[in-house]
C-alpha cells in the first residue's frame, strides 16, 4: 500500500517567505536585522527553498509579518487529506476520520 506522509514543500515555502516579505515592504536586510543575523545568507537560502528556518525563526517571522506560522509553511496537506479521505471506513464521517489521524 502506498503511504503518504505530510511534508513541507521547501521551494513553495521559500516563495511564500519572499512573497510575505515583499508584500510588507520588508527588505532582506531588515529581516536580517530583526532576526539578529550577522549575514543575510540564511534568508536567501530559505527563499530559494534550500532549507527551512528553525522553528524559532519561523515563529519570529510569523510575528514580524503578522501572520500565523501556517500561513508561511506550504505543504502537501491537500494531497495527504485526499489520500486518507479516500480510505474513510464505512460509516465514518471525514471529521471523525481526520481526528483519528491528526
Amino acid at each position: 500500500m502506498e503511504h503518504v506522509f505530510p511534508t513541507i514543500d521547501l521551494k513553495a515555502t521559500g516563495r511564500r517567505i519572499r512573497e510575505l516579505r515583499e508584500q510588507r515592504g520588508i527588505s532582506v536586510r531588515q529581516l536580517q536585522a530583526f532576526l539578529g543575523f550577522e549575514q543575510p545568507q540564511a534568508i536567501y537560502k530559505w527563499q530559494r527553498g534550500e532549507c527551512l528556518p528553525t522553528f524559532d525563526n519561523m515563529y519570529a517571522m510569523a510575528c514580524f509579518f503578522h501572520v500565523k506560522v501556517d500561513e508561511i509553511l506550504v505543504g502537501n496537506r491537500q494531497d495527504f487529506d485526499i489520500f486518507w479521505l479516500q480510505r474513510i471506513p464505512h460509516g465514518w464521517s471525514a471529521t471523525q476520520f481526520r481526528m483519528s489521524y491528526c
